[in-house]
This record gives C-alpha cells, sequence and structure tokens, in this order.
C-alpha cells in the first residue's frame, strides 16, 4: 500500500498544467481518475506558454534524488531534467550514500532527500550522513506529511528547505538556486 501521495503529485501537475483531475469511486465497482489537460494547439495553453518565462536554471547541476516512491521519484527527476539539470536517483540511503562518496566529475553537486524513507535511515540521517562524506553538500528536503517538531528543528539546523509535496517546478527552481547560492557564498 503507498501514501496516496501519487495521487497529489498528479493532481498537482494537472493544475500546473491547466487542467484538473476528478475522481468518481462507487462502491463494489471501484475508483475512475481522470486527467484533463487542455489540447497542446489551444488558446489557453498558447497564452499560458506566452506568459510564462521559459525555465531556465542559474547553472546545471548534478542532484541526487532519494526517494522511495516511484511515481514521486519520476516526477521530481523530469522536473530537474527539464531545468537543465543532471540526475542521479536513489531508491533509499545505502545506494545514496555509495553514489554521494563516489570519486570524480560524476558525484552530486545537490541532494534532494524525501524525510521519510521507506527502508534505511530517514532523509534528515540521510543528510547528515551525507555532509560527514561531502562537509558543505547542499541539501534540500522534500515532505508530503508535516514534520514533527523535533524533526522539524533537525531540518532548520541542517540549513535546508524543505519543499512541501507536491510542488511546482518553479517552487523546486528556486529552492535549488537559493540553497546553492548559500553554500557557494
Amino acid at each position: 500500500a503507498g501514501t496516496g501521495l501519487g495521487l497529489s503529485m498528479v493532481y498537482g501537475f494537472a493544475k500546473q498544467s491547466g487542467g484538473t483531475v476528478t475522481i468518481d469511486s462507487t462502491p463494489g465497482r471501484g475508483t475512475q481518475v481522470t486527467l484533463l489537460l487542455p489540447i497542446a494547439g489551444s488558446e489557453r495553453l498558447r497564452a499560458a506558454a506566452s506568459a510564462a518565462p521559459a525555465q531556465t536554471t542559474a547553472a546545471p547541476r548534478t542532484i541526487l534524488v532519494v526517494e522511495d516512491e516511484a511515481d514521486v521519484r519520476t516526477i521530481v527527476r523530469r522536473q530537474l531534467e527539464g531545468l537543465g539539470h543532471t540526475v542521479l536517483v536513489a531508491e533509499g540511503s545505502t545506494e545514496a550514500l555509495m553514489l554521494i562518496s563516489a570519486p570524480g566529475p560524476g558525484a552530486p553537486d545537490l541532494l534532494l532527500t524525501d524525510v521519510v524513507l521507506a527502508t534505511g535511515m530517514n532523509g534528515i540521517d540521510l543528510a547528515e550522513a551525507a555532509r560527514a562524506a561531502r562537509p558543505g553538500l547542499p541539501i534540500v528536503f522534500m515532505s508530503g506529511c508535516t514534520a514533527v517538531p523535533e524533526a522539524q528543528q533537525r531540518i532548520r539546523e541542517a540549513g535546508a528547505p524543505l519543499l512541501s509535496k507536491p510542488f511546482t517546478t518553479p517552487q523546486l527552481e528556486r529552492a535549488v538556486n537559493d540553497v546553492c547560492a548559500a553554500t557557494s557564498s
């Protein structure tokens, strides 16, 4: 059983694209989810495209995304790739630490981790271990639930922003740029 965050990510994507999602559930018959998106050539989509500035990032980076939900991991990877970044992905902390400790040019410039991970250490412990291996590594946390007060305190102490899922691509871009600017100054 999943956490249900996949559906909220779908809803966030639909709204960001100018569409909507409807859900119809009937006992004994099941649930139908309908995703409605604007037609590619529609006036509304052309107007939105011309009004929105092209999404660019300050500098392309190699970003490690640690997320145990495959659908969410894929959405975040696509958001980051759309911003021009190279993306590494890990399902849990063990795989993430191997990627962080890897020598050479393929090592991540930034860690984007979920706070709650299904296996191994949680995202906050992972961030501490990552910074022990790579001091000064920029970190961004993401979570679909409100962290308990002690977790919120540890996140503040890490000096890393917390993105609430679902988040938009501009919110993600801003968090990445802000944390990279803060660690390079």
